[in-house]
């Protein structure tokens, strides 16, 4: 649209309503509805107001004096970085409502892509061609047969009812709530049901055969393109070839043409859709998603507007249905003579694709021969189940002691009962023999469960010592004979995971370690999968992290020379140039490790899962089970005995905190994935919490705090307490005075005493903790994760239940109290038959907490007190001074 039409109808007509309704006196609420994309240029866009790029009055002044030439050469720089005037006015617009914010209760809804209606009027009801349905239409019809589009990416598409039914809730809590300030909800489906433009499409060529147009050019058919030089190619072979022939055809016939100026308005608007399908947003609708909690279940079985009600291979049924009937005007009853005349055009379609695929052929070898094709995922309908697939495998297991490895050779001897063997990688440590090591890790309480019912599986456990910081692993022969021989997959999760590491020591475990992995694969004979465990917060300066390969900042190999030859010093000094906007050595090196993974590709079938924060299990090996202090069970930990009590925390923002029964069952799945389809391009899954459950930190830390009450520590300094802080000063401020101050007190103490001081020492060392910590509490991610998802949908249900890796069903509650008992029995080490007594203690610690806190408010309120007569005074003779000053008095006169 010109920008002298889109300025007069979205912004100048929304002024007029403005002002019609600043003269109402009964008003209410006004609702304008915008548009999600009304900032293109961001990838995440939240339910709040953004500053207008230039200010409304001006642009509408602007346009009435400037002539159209001139409009159109300001429009490019003008609206930059919009892609069209439709989202740049939109822009303006709301900027120009919120200038009114309280003359009137002001809400701005914001729906994304409108579609067919769900259930309401009818469903499938549609009057329009914009957008999708255009599409729709167009392909049905087989006029169109290419598209720049992604087909992995999410189409945030809103059915019209809901929108609708949002902008009536919508209204209905602005006007009952009465806020002073403008309300914004994005009325879009950002995790909720999400659904891929390749998804939609599949599904619409399914249905377009249940509800073929009668009056169609061509059989349905074509294929979206990711590469913009492939549609182009495509645009030119299948619309711009067959329409000036259909055209000559139609001029030597005497008749009039009409298809080259069809498929110029088509490409037109293919043009201008393709924006919005190769690019990719995430909305935050949590305020939209909160409107069916303020209402009764009647009244949201009346105002849905629950996305996950959705089927979307129903409704797409019925949108197609609904086009074809209110949008073509095409009788229900013609249907039968569609359907004839669809299976004409199909077998005229199958002939001319002979020829279509010779010129093909010569495409690919004389046009196309650089360009890459995307790889496709190869569907076989009679794969194995999960088990079959593992059954008569060998396994290596690097990093098989830590918290995930643990949790992933127990799983796999549990269920996975056909495994030959699981090699262990194992190294000594502080004096602990490889053998040594193996025997703790089976008398491990996450193995208490297989000790008890499955005693036999842990013959199927083989040492194998080494150490991924030697050299060839520092394999013996025979060892390195047997891998190369019976080995089949590779789980790779051997790593540093300390976030205040040294750089080299970070390298040479995370990067050089998995290098030595890696060379090893390379020599195994039968290799079918290699799982590298990564994290999610591999890249921490981009706000949305999708599950792809970024480019690495540094070379891996680069990286990993200069700390071989640098010294000590001269590494600590370029360190924080080298990490750049990584937060710290472990998620920088995590970053490289994975272009380093990337290099081997084509060396064997390679995946990488990434979970993001990985917390005590679910389900398995028992609920609550953890054996570290790592992270949240720092926190939790150190908050139940009274240590931490304060913390730099954005109490609002989502904590992606994965359990770590989930992460094992998504490294075994992607696996068996990455064996089943032997993909040609590496595979990365964000196994992330992202889209399926949402838990903010300060509803973590709340729940978490009642537990810990219930189910309290035997041994601890003081009594649960604190609060977070979004304020880093504030946290500071409270950091001196509930950490510091108390540490040095209690070190006075004991040194008074002729006791050893540790208090100073220990608050030190949580304090540069929560520093640490601090970086993924006061900042919020979203991780795409359509890859991990799909895991689940390739296996049966039964499976399912056994690898479960969908956490919508968790309950926050409950998990939250089997973390707290985890944590208690598990890394403590108490015993819960001393609970009676923990909670007696813990009473007793609440009432010196209480006492303690009346001292000190007494002791303030003392000192006030007492030094009111000393100010007194101190006004007194300041009056004094001041009366005598103006009185002339010669004692201040100047000294001569």
């Amino acid at each position: 649209m010109f920008i002298r039409d889109a300025v007069a109808m979205n912004t100048e007509g929304t002024m007029k309503v403005l002002k019609l309704a600043a003269g109402m006196k009964k008003l209410e609420v006004f609702l304008h509805v915008s548009t999600s994309y009304c900032r293109c240029e961001l990838p995440v866009l939240e339910e709040r107001l953004y500053p207008a790029p230039h200010r409304p009055q001006d642009v509408m002044h602007c346009v009435r004096w400037m002539d159209d030439d001139l409009l159109k050469h300001l429009t490019p720089k003008l609206i930059e970085p919009q892609p069209n005037t439709y989202a740049y006015t939109k822009s303006l617009t709301e900027d120009l409502v919120s200038q009114h914010v309280g003359k009137f209760p002001i809400a701005i809804a914001r729906p994304s892509i409108v579609s067919a209606a769900h259930k309401e009027p009818l469903p499938g009801w549609v009057d329009n061609m914009n957008g999708p349905t255009g599409l729709l239409v167009g392909a049905g019809k087989g006029v169109i047969r290419t598209m720049h589009l992604n087909d992995s990416y999410l189409a945030d598409i809103v059915p019209v009812d809901i929108a609708v039914n949002g902008c009536i809730l919508l209204a209905y809590i602005t006007a009952i709530e009465k806020p002073k300030e403008i309300r914004v909800c994005n009325i879009t489906q950002s995790g909720i049901n999400p659904l891929t433009w390749g998804r939609a499409l599949d599904m619409g060529r399914v249905h377009v055969q249940e509800f073929p147009f009668s009056v169609c050019l061509w059989y349905p058919g074509g294929s979206p393109k990711s590469s913009r030089i492939q549609h182009l190619i495509a645009l030119f072979f299948t619309h711009f070839l067959p329409a000036y022939f259909v055209d000559l055809l139609m001029f030597l016939m005497g008749k009039k043409t009409f298809m080259v100026k069809i498929q110029k308005r088509v490409n037109y608007g293919l043009e201008v859709l393709q924006y919005y399908t190769t690019k990719e947003w995430y909305f935050t609708n949590d305020y939209f998603v909160s409107l069916r909690e303020k209402i009764s279940k009647q009244d949201n079985d009346t105002f849905y507007t629950d996305m996950n009600l959705l089927n979307w291979s129903k409704y797409i049924r019925n949108y197609i249905k609904g086009a074809r009937e209110y949008c073509c005007k095409e009788d229900p009853a013609t249907l039968p003579q569609a359907r004839r005349l669809q299976k004409q055009l199909y077998y005229l379609d199958r002939a001319v694709q002979f020829m279509d695929g010779w010129l093909e052929g010569l495409m690919d070898m004389f046009l196309l021969s650089g360009i890459p094709r995307p790889d496709e995922y190869k569907i076989n309908n009679m794969q194995p189940s999960v088990a079959e697939f593992y059954t008569g495998k060998n396994i290596l297991i690097t990093g098989s002691t830590g918290f995930v490895g643990k949790v992933l050779v127990e799983k796999l001897l549990r269920s996975c009962g056909g495994i030959n063997k699981i090699y262990l990688l194992l190294r000594q440590k502080k004096g602990v023999s490889s053998e040594d090591r193996l025997k703790e890790l089976c008398n491990n309480k996450c193995f208490e469960n297989l000790r008890t019912k499955q005693p036999e599986v842990f013959n199927k456990l083989k040492l194998v010592p080494g150490d991924i910081l030697e050299d060839e692993l520092g394999l013996s022969n025979d060892d390195r004979q047997e891998l190369q021989k019976n080995c089949n997959i590779i789980f790779h999760s051997a790593a540093c995971v300390r976030f205040d590491q040294k750089l080299k020591d970070e390298v040479n475990l995370n990067t050089t370690g998995t290098l030595r992995v890696l060379e090893l694969a390379k020599t195994i004979e039968n290799l079918e999968a290699f799982v590298h465990l990564s994290t999610a917060y591999c890249r921490c300066e981009l706000p949305i992290l999708e599950e792809k390969l970024y480019p690495a900042m540094h070379s891996p190999r680069r990286v990993m020379d200069i700390v071989q030859w640098m010294d000590d010093d001269m590494l600590n000094y370029l360190e924080p140039k080298l990490i750049a906007s990584e937060p710290n050595t472990y998620s920088y090196t995590k970053a490289i490790t994975e272009n380093l993974v990337a290099e081997y590709q084509n060396e064997f079938p390679i995946a990488i899962g990434r979970p993001s924060i990985v917390t005590c299990s679910w389900k398995e090996p028992m609920p609550g089970w953890v054996d570290n202090k790592n992270g949240p069970t720092g926190i939790l930990i150190g908050s139940g005995k009274g240590v931490i009590r304060t913390m730099h925390c954005e109490a609002s923002y989502h904590a992606d905190a994965i359990p770590v029964d989930v992460v094992a069952n998504g490294c075994i799945l992607i696996a068996y994935a990455t064996a089943i389809d032997r993909a040609k391009e590496m595979r990365i899954y964000n196994i992330t919490l992202s889209g399926i459950k949402k838990i903010t930190w300060g509803q973590i830390i709340e729940i978490g705090k009642k537990w810990i009450i219930i189910y309290p520590y035997t041994l601890a300094l003081w009594y649960v307490g604190g609060t977070i802080k979004s304020y880093w000063l504030t946290h500071q401020f409270c950091l001196i005075f509930t950490h510091l101050l108390p540490a040095y007190f209690v070190d006075a103490l004991l040194f008074l005493l002729g006791k050893k001081t540790f208090m100073v020492n220990v608050q030190k060392r949580i304090s540069h903790g929560l520093s640490v910590l601090q970086y993924y509490t006061t900042k919020e991610w979203h991780f795409k994760n359509t890859n991990f998802l799909s895991l689940q949908k390739r296996i049966s249900k039964e499976e399912n239940d056994v690898f479960y890796t969908d956490v919508s069903a968790l309950d926050e509650e409950e998990y939250l109290k089997d973390y707290v008992l985890g944590a208690r029995h598990y890394v403590l080490k108490e015993d819960p038959n001393n609970m009676p007594r923990a909670r007696k203690l813990n009473n007793i610690r609440y009432v010196v907490d209480m006492i303690t806190k009346i001292i000190l408010v007494g002791l303030f309120l003392w000192f006030l007190y007492s030094r009111i007569p000393a100010m007194t005074s101190y006004v007194a003779s300041i009056d004094n001074s001041l009366r005598n000053w103006l009185n002339g008095d010669k004692s201040y006169a100047s000294i001569e």
